[in-house]
């Protein structure tokens, strides 16, 4: 602490006179101890933890900033840490006073009821003590102090104030007890005490403990009720000795420390030394006690002892340090949180050092910046997270690892330069979830959690599972592999209460089971997915409880989770004649469409086709086009040329239907070979896409993709077959497939489909849905549909759909050739399975490997496409970890005919001959497939070696690996269907054994209706509407949604886990229509920032509207801020404000964006994006901003000359340094 100044000035009045020697005692009450409320003591609590009870934000936003811009001071010096108590915030401003001296008549008449004063100097500093409102930094109250020092703490209805005076003639010392409603004094004791410069004071079971008296060599205990003495202790008789730091008081001992280096310990009521007083070190720190060691900082190392005894537990390090240890902050676990601070000149960096309180190890350390004054770099916890102040940043780590999960940059949120040092006094507070810090330069800047308030009830929440449900369970598969399955719940909140932290707990049975929070919804829905422990085959019940804002809630479902080992699949086909539309691709182009009949394209066909179709299709339903083909002969088909509407499946047809033209070419062996002409016309500019196709022999390659998915499944599993046209008919009941005539009844079920008539969709469904719900018990329900969707007899298909989600089956939809993809996809979506659309025959076997590894509980960790020629060897690498217990390596074509083989990362081969004799191998071989099943796979590099054994041309291929493995990978979407240029956030879950794995590389490659392929990095930052950092959760936007049609997003996804490398990849479909869903726009299309200098900001307001007849939250989003070399300025430097908001029915909101440059911004052009999301839509704000280097000022060439001179740059790199900055 400063050395207590002098008074300049004397004059000779009577101490008496002043009543000084009075103690003045007003409304005596019994102050009950009361439990913490907020952050009430200089260290937290009577503890010296630092540890708040409180929750730490997920997010946080700046509410207000407070300079205490007072005209009683003539200069500020410094502020004292904030105290939070309920809903007041105090705090003390020290300052040379100004010439207006009536504060100080003012103080003196408040504090002692003394009618007149003579005329008095000066005190040479003052206090000012603020109560302020916490909602909005409103003055409550104030006192002043005429002191060199002060010291406060409180409780919930009163501020106590240790008061170091100038001297004891016209500015004691003193203890004072004040309202903290109005700041009235409740008492003072200025005539038991000398407090001089105190170092602490502590509040505990009515005793007040704090440092004072001749040279601060005694330690008082005064009453809290009315402040008189109950005793003081006198430390040792060395001269140079005194009471350092502030007292930790547990069990009715209190510990404080001493300059020269001594621990005490005497019992609150007595004063009695409970242990003799034992010396440490030197320049010790407050103590920090839990329930039974006490920590101690000091010069050269970190200390702990034992409560009982005094002796010595540990040290660390075990060899003395060159640096300063200071005071410790403890936390929920076993572990505590010190600064370390190097020598001024050492090379040393200055850290926060995590260290095992059980046996001193460390376990992690954080750099941090090197201040002039050391001792504000103590952190505070809560929560299993840390904060700190460094870098003029306010940072959120995570005390398992000492990651980081957020950051907020003072120099962003102060663009007024009102805290210009920006150092942070002692650590941040940390109370009721919002934050708070003290700079120097007397500035406060309060962190709000939420924008609304919470009320004294807290949330109004009302818990409830969606799912899954006791009449929807969710079946998990393997007991001793159970599959991770996802969960629904809704809140009752109101959307504006997103920002809230929100913890769950989950159980299956008495079991806990982990879980990732992946998305939140409008509705107050949250959307979990969740790892089940493993148990024995049965059924258990789901228990969810759920905390928010000190309330809580749950919903137990009883045996709503079912483990079991079988499947029971059920293969619906669609045997109708359009299904004879798909094949192997021939061609296929795009372009635009003219008004007058063009040539828009050429194909061959050679002597191995001998039917084929040709499919024009426009972007728009019921956009006008025509089409016709030219042989190489001269004979025309198609539109004028044909049976123009007729649907004839044997011979050449002309057929259009909605937006697509399909002429038919069908088993013709006299058939022209050579080059075929295209001609098209409609609407003028519009856009299509042209696909020509070798069809199967009516159905028989959707039959043979049956059998590829029977060869894959197990021998307890059960399979049945439906097929429908005009209707529907069970074509094989529900059977195990546990001998080979049952698969061969299989087999022969199949072979009997024929195509003919109409497309009675949805009684194929309710044909499929029946068969599981009398037979399939107690097994995965699974409905595999093979269509195009071109329903048009029959029930309808989405009311068959919500029937089998009533009965927890999963649908997923096969589309083939020109389908329709809404009907498809909503069929999925109403039952949580998958559509996947096959644009072309080459991956249907891909697609039902997908499928099946879904079913079973498998992951694909890597999938590629490839062509192949005849005698020609690709080869596709992959990486095997070892979490991954059984991989299934397969590939799958339309036509032709490949080979397989595999290398082992130690090069020994696996083939057909290896796998007869090897039990840990399984081959397997269809027509167009083959697959290895390798159970205990070495872990490394795997080879797959394709080889092209007879093929007429090319063929396209598809080589996926699939296994079961407890590193998992998820895609989501906010949607399963967008507008035009409606941004799509793509969300990824990485996990191990339901653990989150942080750090990995995750990049999303996007495919559009185009082909035009884009990467899109994901992020686990907390900054990307990627929930909270660090949680294995990641995800971005993507924004290029411009074309309508079919986006396939691909997910690579790799990292290094307990040094072995690993690596996942995942796909998904999404639709983008052309019909928008509006229902908010904003007023500014782009926003143009112009070009900016590194270290300014920016500032644009957005007017947004809302077509809405109902009120409209409003979430605000940003993007990272990239140029054409890659180079970044993240997100968190694009803020919204507000962020949250509402708009009124058929209204409009103002909101502000802040661009923030850092000063180590390159130059460039940057883009990004303003993300709004409403209940019904989102848009997307595109930003484009130029940034370019401005003048570099003398001091920052002096500063960079001074590091790079201490740098190991040769005096000719420094010269050309210099002389480059000079010349920019």
């Amino acid at each position: 602490m400063r050395r207590k100044l002098l008074c300049l000035i004397t004059v000779g009045v009577l101490i008496s006179s002043l009543g000084f020697l009075n103690i003045i005692s007003i409304n005596f009450t019994e102050i009950e101890a009361s439990p913490q409320i907020g952050w009430t003591a200089f260290n937290h609590d009577e503890k010296n933890s630092r540890l708040s009870e409180s929750f730490v934000p997920e997010k946080v936003y700046l509410k207000w900033v407070n300079n205490f811009d007072d005209n009683a001071f003539m200069l500020k010096l410094g502020i004292s840490p904030p105290l939070i108590a309920g809903d007041k915030i105090i705090v003390a401003v020290e300052g040379i006073p100004s010439e207006h001296w009536s504060v100080l008549l003012g103080w003196l008449l408040d504090l002692l009821g003394v009618p007149t004063l003579p005329s008095l100097p000066p005190p040479p500093t003052i206090w000012n003590v603020y109560c302020m409102d916490m909602d909005n930094c409103n003055i409550i109250w104030q006192k002043t102090f005429p002191a060199c020092d002060i010291v406060l703490t409180a409780n919930s209805d009163r501020v106590f104030v240790g008061s170091g005076g100038h001297d004891n003639i016209f500015w004691p010392s003193g203890v004072f007890c004040l309202d903290i409603n109005n700041g009235k004094v409740k008492w003072s004791n200025i005539k038991d005490i000398d407090i001089s410069s105190p170092h602490g004071i502590t509040i505990v079971n009515n005793k007040i403990f704090i440092d004072g008296g001749n040279e601060r060599k005694y330690l008082y205990c005064l009453n809290a009720k009315n402040g008189e003495e109950i005793w003081k202790y006198k430390i040792s008789k060395d001269i140079h000795d005194h009471v350092r730091g502030q007292p930790a008081v547990i069990d009715d001992k209190v510990f404080f420390t001493s300059k020269n280096g001594y621990l005490y310990c005497i019992d609150t009521d007595t004063k009695k030394e409970i242990w003799p007083p034992c010396k440490i070190g030197s320049e010790l720190t407050s103590p920090a006690v839990d329930n039974e060691s006490i920590y101690i900082g000091a010069k050269y190392q970190l200390y702990c002892l034992d409560q009982e005894t005094g002796n010595e537990i540990w040290k660390y390090p075990k060899k003395p340090a060159s640096g300063y240890f200071y005071a410790p902050t403890l936390t929920n676990g076993n572990k505590l949180l010190v600064y370390y601070h190097p020598p001024l000149l050492s090379s040393e960096v200055p850290r926060i050092l995590c260290i095992d309180r059980n046996d001193g190890s460390k376990k992690w350390e954080f750099e941090v910046d090197r201040e002039p004054e050391p001792n504000n770099k103590v952190t505070a916890t809560a929560d299993n997270k840390v904060l700190v102040y460094s870098k003029k940043k306010l940072l959120c780590l995570d005390i398992a690892t000492g990651k980081t999960f957020w950051e907020k940059d003072i120099e962003i949120l102060d663009p007024n330069g009102l805290c210009v040092e920006g150092i942070c006094i002692d650590s941040p507070r940390l109370a009721g979830g919002n934050i708070f810090l003290s700079l120097k330069r007397s500035c406060i800047f309060y962190f709000d959690t939420i924008m609304v308030s919470l009320g004294s009830e807290g949330l109004p929440i009302n818990f409830d599972m969606v799912s899954p449900t006791t009449s929807a369970p969710a079946i998990v598969g393997d007991p001793n592999a159970p599959v991770e399955f996802n969960a629904k719940v809704s809140t009752g909140l109101d959307p504006k209460y997103r920002l809230f932290p929100i913890t769950f707990n989950v159980k299956i049975g008495e079991k806990l089971a982990d879980f990732q929070i992946y998305r939140t919804d409008f509705d107050g829905n949250y959307y979990l997915k969740i790892t089940p422990p493993k148990h024995d085959e049965g059924s258990y019940d789901l228990n969810i409880n759920a905390t928010i804002g000190g309330v809580s809630d749950s919903d137990i479902e009883l045996d709503a989770i079912h483990y079991t080992k079988n499947v029971a699949v059920i293969p619906v086909i669609d045997r109708s004649g359009s299904m004879a539309w798909y094949g192997k691709l021939i061609h296929n182009s795009k372009g635009l469409l003219s008004s007058e009949w063009t040539k828009i394209d050429t194909f061959d066909i050679d002597s191995s086709v001998d039917t084929f179709d040709i499919v024009l299709e426009t972007q728009y339903e019921g956009e006008e086009s025509y089409l016709r083909i030219k042989s190489p002969s001269g004979t025309w088909y198609g539109y004028d040329y044909t049976n123009s509407h007729s649907i004839d499946y044997v011979n050449d047809t002309y057929i259009k239907y909605n937006n697509a033209e399909f002429i038919g070419i069908y088993q013709r062996s006299d058939i022209e070979i050579g080059t075929w002409e295209v001609y098209a016309r409609g609407s003028s500019g519009g856009r299509y896409s042209l696909v020509v196709e070798m069809p199967p022999i009516r159905i028989e390659k959707a039959k043979d993709d049956v059998r590829y998915l029977l060869s894959q499944m197990e021998d307890q599993d059960q399979i049945g077959l439906v097929s429908f046209a005009d209707d529907a008919s069970l074509d094989r009941a529900l059977t195990p497939l546990e001998t080979e005539k049952n698969r061969d009844s299989m087999e022969s079920a199949i072979d009997s489909l024929n195509s003919s008539g109409g497309t009675a969709l949805g009684d194929g469904l309710r044909e499929a849905i029946w068969e599981l719900s009398n037979r399939g018990a107690f097994a995965t329900p699974v409905i595999i549909l093979f269509t195009d969707g071109m329903w048009n007899m029959g029930v309808d298909p989405i009311q068959e759909a919500n029937r089998a989600k009533e009965s927890n089956i999963k649908i997923y939809t096969i589309g083939l050739g020109n389908v329709n993809h809404a009907l498809l996809r909503e069929i999925a979506s109403i039952t949580s399975g998958n559509y996947l659309y096959a644009p072309s025959a080459s991956e249907l076997g891909s697609l039902y490997t997908s499928i099946k590894a879904l079913m079973m509980g498998e992951s694909i960790t890597n999938s590629e496409n490839g062509e192949i020629k005849e005698s020609e060897t690709n080869e596709q690498k992959t990486v095997i970890d070892s979490s991954i217990s059984t991989a299934n390596f397969s590939i799958s074509w339309s036509g032709s005919d490949l080979d397989l083989t595999l290398l082992r990362p130690d090069g020994s081969e696996i083939n057909p001959e290896v796998a007869a004799t090897d039990p840990n191998v399984k081959y397997i071989i269809g027509t167009s497939y083959e697959i290895y099943k390798i159970k205990h796979p070495m872990p490394g590099e795997w080879t797959m070696r394709i080889y092209g054994k007879e093929i007429a041309k090319l063929e396209e291929y598809t080589a996926m690996i699939t296994a079961k493995t407890n590193l998992t990978i998820h895609i989501y979407t906010n949607k399963d269907q967008y507008s035009l240029n409606e941004p799509i956030q793509i969300i990824t879950s990485l996990s191990k054994a339901g653990e989150p794995i942080q750090e990995a590389e995750v990049v999303a490659i996007i495919e559009n209706p185009d082909g035009i392929k884009e990467h899109l990095p994901l992020y686990d930052d907390g900054t990307h509407d990627d929930n909270i950092a660090l949680d294995g959760i990641y995800a971005n936007y993507y924004t290029n949604t411009r074309v309508s049609g079919n986006y396939t997003v691909t997910i690579h996804a790799s990292g290094i886990l307990s040094q072995e490398m690993f690596t996942r990849k995942i796909k998904k479909s999404l639709y983008v229509s052309d019909t928008p869903e509006e229902s908010i726009s904003v007023d500014l299309t782009s926003w143009n920032a112009g070009t900016i200098t590194p270290g300014e900001n920016t500032i644009s307001a957005f007017t947004v509207s809302s077509t809405s007849t109902s009120n409209e939250i409003i979430m605000v989003s940003t993007t990272d801020l990239i140029n054409d070399y890659g180079d970044t300025i993240r997100s968190e430097n694009v803020i919204a404000s507000p962020s949250i908001y509402t708009i009124p029915a058929n209204g409009s909101y103002v909101f502000y964006g802040i661009i923030h440059i850092p000063k180590n911004t390159k130059s460039g052009n940057y883009v990004g994006n303003i993300i709004l999301t409403s209940s019904m839509n989102s848009i997307s704000v595109p930003i484009i901003l130029n940034v370019e280097q401005g003048d570099i000022s003398d001091l920052e060439l002096l500063q960079a000359i001074v590091q790079w001179t201490n740098s190991e740059l040769s005096d000719l790199e420094l010269l050309e340094i210099i002389s480059q900055w000079a010349y920019e």
